[in-house]
C-alpha cells in the first residue's frame, strides 16, 4: 500500500537533512518514525502529562444524573408553565 503525505516546506527541509544526515532516503527515514510513533507506549514527548494531571486534580467530581434530578426538585414552579406563559404573553 502506498501513502501519500503532504508535508510543509518548512517540514520537508528538516526531513530531508535529518535523513541526509542519516545516510538514509527520505521515504526511509519517514517511516521509521512513522512505525516507531505507532509502536511507541505511554505518552508522547510533547505532551505535557503534569499540565493533564494538574487538570485532572481541578476538576471537580460528576454529578450522577440522579443527583442533578434531585437538586430540581428543590427549584419552585415549572420552567414548562413559565414558557407557557410566556408565550401567551407574546400572543
Amino acid at each position: 500500500m502506498l501513502l501519500t503525505i503532504p508535508l510543509t516546506d518548512s517540514l520537508e527541509k528538516i526531513l530531508r537533512a535529518k535523513a541526509l544526515d542519516e545516510g538514509k532516503p527520505i521515504e526511509e527515514l519517514a517511516a521509521e518514525w512513522l512505525v516507531s510513533a505507532a509502536v511507541s507506549s505511554g505518552e508522547p514527548d510533547w505532551v505535557d502529562t503534569e499540565y493533564h494531571a494538574q487538570c485532572e486534580a481541578d476538576t471537580e467530581p460528576v454529578m450522577s444524573l440522579e443527583e442533578v434530578r434531585e437538586m430540581l426538585r428543590k427549584i419552585p414552579g415549572s420552567m414548562t408553565a413559565d414558557f407557557i406563559a410566556e408565550r401567551e404573553e407574546r400572543f
